[in-house]
């Protein structure tokens, strides 16, 4: 179910209430729709939307109770509401993901290029944020959909994040207890809406606007998708291994996420005789042959050289091994990459958060790509993908036959 953003809230620009309605060809050089996936970076806001832009501010406060690509999904939702509500975007952190550099947390400029994504809407670092707002921040956004389904898990996320925000810039937010949880979606707008002249704001978790209808939302969605992308050393460091990889033949990415599969090789149930583990290895087995005959196919059909394949480090043997055996062969991993010796990526060869950014990376600029479409990490890459026309892109779960049925058991 969706959601509307009312006239009252949104922008002059998405209303249509005033002259500064947004002229979406007139962003760009071209009025082709096409230009948008093309994104030569001179796609921007109006400048007179940017000017506006400039003394208000929306901090995303992210859930952290998923993986890096869960909070990019959330950071998405809060830029839009930015565009929406004529608001400077805060740059984040992000929570490490079994990172052995960062205990804490990920710098935003760290995994994203800033000068490139600041070419698409106004942004302020966190420090800057609290040079503009001050210490103390007093209204916080949530919505109807996260509030009713959610509130219990978020909590201890939201606390650990003001735990952060105060230590590393002695700022303070609303404390969960003062933060106002809608119990519809009207009372969701009429909240938002009358604080909706603060210059300061924090949304808490984004992810609970997801299903909120945005004017012109597919447009600035792949603008976005165009403009959030890794850093210039990651980009550089990929730039230079790929003419190395599969002796520079094209590639085919390959991502494979299978949640429950890790969970026994990697989480709770690791190391168990659990019953379940047995099933769903099987399970795995047999989904992975059927996905073996079918990037055969499209190897032959695209003329690609070799697979690359991005995983989890627990599960990529086991994965691999079961491949092969299914006699598809030329798969190179992120091992083989570390192995031909970039100095950007042996800086982090051993960082799962980077590693992940690399892998992603390769996936993007690979000639074919296969994900799996429930997988926040597959549809960060399908999105860049399709943003900067790159290639064929698969759903293992839509697109292959025969596959859904089983995919679906795997969470």
């Amino acid at each position: 179910m969706t959601t509307t953003i009312p006239d009252t809230l949104a922008s002059d620009f998405t209303s249509g209430r005033t002259s500064a309605v947004m002229d979406f060809d007139g962003m760009a050089t071209t009025k082709s729709l096409k230009y948008v996936h093309q994104s030569n970076y001179s796609y921007t806001l109006p400048r007179k939307l940017r000017q506006a832009m400039q003394n208000r501010f929306l901090l995303p406060v992210l859930h952290s109770g998923g993986g890096p690509n869960f909070q990019y999904r959330q950071l998405k939702i809060a830029i839009a509401f930015a565009v929406y509500t004529n608001r400077t975007i805060v740059l984040s952190d992000f929570k490490h993901h079994r990172s052995r550099y960062h205990i804490g947390r990920v710098l935003f400029e760290e995994t994203f290029n800033v000068s490139i994504f600041k070419q698409f809407i106004p942004a302020v670092s966190m420090e800057g944020f609290r040079e503009r707002c001050g210490s103390r921040i007093t209204t916080a956004w949530t919505f109807y959909h996260w509030a009713r389904y959610v509130y219990k898990p978020i909590t201890k996320y939201y606390q650990e994040s003001r735990d952060w925000l105060r230590e590393r810039l002695n700022v303070d937010i609303p404390d969960i207890e003062s933060v106002t949880f809608p119990k519809s979606t009207p009372e969701s707008w009429r909240a938002m809406e009358e604080t909706a002249d603060e210059s300061c704001v924090v949304m808490v978790s984004p992810i609970g606007f997801e299903k909120v209808h945005l004017p012109n939302e597919a447009m600035i969605s792949c603008a976005i998708d165009g403009h959030l992308v890794r850093t210039s050393f990651l980009q550089k460091a990929v730039v230079d291994v790929l003419p190395r990889m599969c002796d520079g033949k094209p590639i085919l990415g390959f991502h494979w996420r299978n949640k429950t599969g890790e969970e026994c090789h990697l989480g709770r149930l690791a190391g168990t005789n659990d019953p379940r583990c047995r099933q769903l290895l099987q399970m795995q087995y047999r989904i992975l042959g059927s996905i073996a005959s079918h990037i055969s196919s499209i190897m032959s059909q695209e003329k690609t050289g070799c697979i690359f394949m991005a995983s989890a480090q627990e599960p990529r043997e086991n994965v691999l091994n079961q491949l092969t055996a299914y006699n598809l062969t030329s798969i190179i991993t992120i091992d083989d990459v570390i192995n031909l010796h970039n100095a950007d990526i042996d800086t982090f060869g051993d960082d799962d958060y980077f590693i992940s950014l690399i892998e992603q990376e390769i996936c993007a600029r690979s000639k074919v790509f296969v994900g799996f479409g429930k997988s926040n990490w597959s549809t960060f890459v399908f999105r860049e993908r399709r943003a900067f026309q790159r290639g064929k892109n698969y759903d293992v779960v839509m697109d292959f036959p025969n596959i859904k049925d089983i995919a679906d058991k795997f969470g």
